[in-house]
């Protein structure tokens, strides 16, 4: 049902970005240009991030897609990785509404990197973003270190490079009320669990 089917799921739902992912065969390339071209026809401005896997494949779409604007290409990359061309795309589409993720007690925008807790907004780093959207795609409530590890570094880094705990508390000193008593980010023996309710 590709990609009639995800034409015909795109034309029905509401999507604020579309990732388009040909990684496997040159039939999947061209079958992923001719997505990106019948999307674009229903939908003038959503942003398509284009994954492919090598530099020939990677000019060929570049070339069919000359005429396409809004579409950004990328090598096949890490979780961690694509969350940040994700960001980006979303803020270069100027999306007057964007995504706002709920965690427990706060709202999250990882698109502009902050949160709302109680009174306002407050800025995050590009650190503390990606962390808390790792931790927030993954959709579990228990997360391994080695799980938050491989989302974050995109493979799981020497102890004394990753300092995952350290990121953390960072973290915690800013969306926790008292730090000391986490209500949403609970550093556990074996990991980390996120109270999303």
């Amino acid at each position: 049902d590709y990609p009639d089917g995800a034409i015909e799921k795109i034309g029905s739902h509401s999507f604020e970005i579309v990732v388009v992912k040909c990684l496997r065969s040159r039939e999947e390339l061209v079958e992923g240009v001719d997505l990106c071209k019948r999307l674009r026809t229903r939908n003038a401005s959503v942003p398509i991030v284009m994954l492919i896997a090598d530099e020939s494949a990677h000019d060929l779409a570049r070339v069919e897609l000359a005429e396409i604007s809004g579409v950004t290409f990328s090598r096949d990359c890490t979780a961690g990785e694509l969350i940040d061309i994700v960001d980006d795309c979303l803020r270069r589409s100027a999306i007057l509404e964007p995504t706002v993720i709920d965690v427990g007690p706060i709202q999250f925008q990882p698109g502009l990197k902050r949160f709302r807790r109680l009174n306002g907004w407050r800025d995050l780093t590009a650190s503390e973003t990606k962390l808390l959207h790792v931790m927030t795609v993954m959709e579990k409530e228990f997360m391994t270190d080695e799980e938050i590890l491989r989302g974050f570094f995109g493979h799981v880094p020497e102890p004394h490079e990753a300092n995952i705990h350290g990121k953390i508390s960072e973290l915690q000193k800013k969306v926790e009320l008292d730090p000391e008593n986490p209500e949403i980010l609970v550093i556990q023996r074996d990991g980390f669990r996120l109270v999303r309710n």
